[in-house]
């Protein structure tokens, strides 16, 4: 898979993004909406998914192990951590 670039540079713009046609590609965003991380996803033909059929998921801080003892060959977890002073 290649991503394409981010065209729309309105990310923080309040105008609704347009309905993606469904590939099977979802993404779960744990924690926080990360705005241009949203974006970038649904451009590349992402939809947000609540279940646990997500190939993306990601998120903030830690997570409890049974994320990762139960995930298919095909997903993946993009965790950031804090950097604290």
């Amino acid at each position: 898979m290649t991503f394409k670039p981010l065209t729309d540079m309105s990310v923080y713009s309040k105008e609704e993004v347009n309905e993606n046609e469904d590939h099977g590609y979802y993404f779960a965003l744990l924690t926080y909406d990360i705005k241009l991380v949203r974006r970038l996803l649904e451009e590349n033909g992402f939809i947000e998914t609540k279940a646990d059929n997500f190939v993306v998921c990601w998120g903030h801080g830690t997570f409890n192990t049974k994320v990762f003892q139960y995930l298919s060959p095909y997903q993946k977890v993009i965790i950031k951590y804090l950097n604290k002073p």
